[in-house]
């Protein structure tokens, strides 16, 4: 029942393609009416859940599909390619996105942690999957989204009670399948993703991997193993891939392509050209000819 609650509340609030705002901080929906070919995007820090259809994400860990039963979790800002295979006006694929808020949801580890007696040694070894982590869609987390997306049509509800019914859903989460890969976010990873969140903040700067190390806290061949260990990319790997990724998006977007070069710090047009047709096979100009066609 919850589900189908959901989905009314969904169709109702995000009558716009794409993103649509709740007036939740954090918390959008999200609609997508036609198919879409793989394109190249970012993902941050944040968690999505289909109400109806089916979107799949390709990164280094292989190919992960999130629909009606499973949610998507990233930990850390991501670069991949993504595709929805099947959507159509009278059948879109609909959506919840909850932006991570990482004070919120140190609290309840913080908490969960001292009530269940939670140590370093519980957790799992890390792995090159933590950034994206595909988990089943409960009753319980359905029921909790639920009284989340309700909130919307009552400001005063909204204004007092949303931070609640988000921890809510951080609980939820937190003791079902995704909970170690939210307590590694702030745990033993938190220095990984910690610096990849700052990568992407600096996006525009020189970035060097004794720089990052040092911001990290690690010796430049221990961030250089743990990074690649979180990632399944090696820093210089993740830095370029993140800058292409997010070149693409704005390209898409109708940024000229001299403009996206230097948002995503390279100060070499011609440098820029030749990386961004490696990566996705056309030049800047081409593939944003393609996209917009």
């Amino acid at each position: 029942m919850s589900s189908e609650q959901i989905l009314s509340i969904v169709e109702r609030h995000a009558p716009n393609e794409a993103v649509n705002e709740t007036g939740i901080p954090g918390v959008q929906l999200y609609r997508i009416s036609g198919p879409m070919p793989t394109a190249p995007a970012v993902y941050t820090p944040r968690i999505c859940m289909n109400i109806r259809g089916v979107k799949r994400v390709y990164s280094q860990t292989g190919i992960h599909v999130y629909d009606e039963s499973h949610c998507i979790c990233c930990t850390m800002p991501v670069p991949i390619d993504a595709d929805v295979p099947n959507a159509a006006p009278e059948e879109p694929v609909l959506g919840v996105s909850l932006e991570l808020d990482l004070t919120l949801l140190r609290e309840l580890v913080v908490g969960v942690s001292e009530a269940q007696g939670w140590g370093s040694d519980d957790e799992p070894a890390a792995d090159a999957s933590e950034g994206l982590t595909i988990a089943p869609v409960t009753a319980e987390l359905t029921a909790a989204v639920n009284r989340l997306l309700e909130l919307i049509d009552d400001p005063t509800s909204r204004h007092v009670l949303a931070r609640s019914r988000l921890a809510e859903v951080y609980f939820v989460l937190l003791m079902g399948p995704m909970g170690h890969a939210l307590k590694r976010r702030l745990g033993s990873s938190q220095k990984i993703a910690d610096t990849a969140c700052y990568i992407q903040e600096h996006i525009r700067d020189p970035l060097t991997v004794g720089e990052l190390a040092k911001w990290a806290g690690m010796s430049a061949p221990s961030f250089h193993r743990h990074f690649k260990q979180a990632t399944g990319l090696s820093p210089i790997q993740y830095i370029k891939q993140l800058r292409l990724n997010t070149a693409a998006t704005e390209l898409a977007a109708g940024m000229p392509a001299g403009e996206a070069a230097e948002e995503v710090g390279y100060n070499s047009q011609s440098q820029f050209t030749r990386e961004f047709k490696r990566q996705f096979g056309k030049s800047p100009t081409d593939w944003a000819s393609g996209v917009s066609t």
